[in-house]
């Protein structure tokens, strides 16, 4: 599976993520070089409360983040609030490139959520893949 099984299995225990359906990653792979979008519907109103989310080579990994999402929470509607997080195609470039030759590179993600005068805690983590790209999409 992992590197991180005992983790992935611990937030997956306390409902914040971990694997999903079939011991999948939670969150679409990455393509290095290309802008990445992902929504998340939340079945509840967060629509007041803030979210930050980043990615590091490993859970507790020393030194910088390799990657902070920008997030944009939604509005509430219809029993919904979407949480987009989003990462420009200079960042995904920049990424850790596949050191194993097998097209992804694998590291880890949480997102943290403070509710609107509440306390921070986590809200969702788990594995994020990046896979490799092959055309080089400069238009030459």
């Amino acid at each position: 599976m992992t590197a991180w099984d005992d983790w992935l299995r611990k937030l997956s225990a306390d409902g914040k993520g971990g694997l999903g359906l079939q011991g999948k990653p939670q969150m679409r792979a990455i393509d290095r070089g290309l802008p990445y979008v992902y929504v998340l519907a939340v079945g509840m109103d967060v629509s007041a409360d803030s979210f930050e989310a980043s990615i590091r080579a490993a859970p507790d990994a020393a030194g910088a983040t390799l990657a902070d999402f920008d997030v944009t929470v939604g509005a509430y509607a219809d029993g919904v609030t979407t949480i987009t997080l989003e990462l420009t195609d200079i960042q995904t470039a920049a990424l850790p490139s596949d050191g194993d030759a097998d097209g992804l590179e694998e590291m880890v993600f949480d997102i943290l959520w403070t509710p609107s005068g509440g306390t921070q805690q986590r809200f969702l983590a788990g594995v994020i893949q990046v896979s490799g790209k092959v055309t080089d999409g400069s238009g030459s």
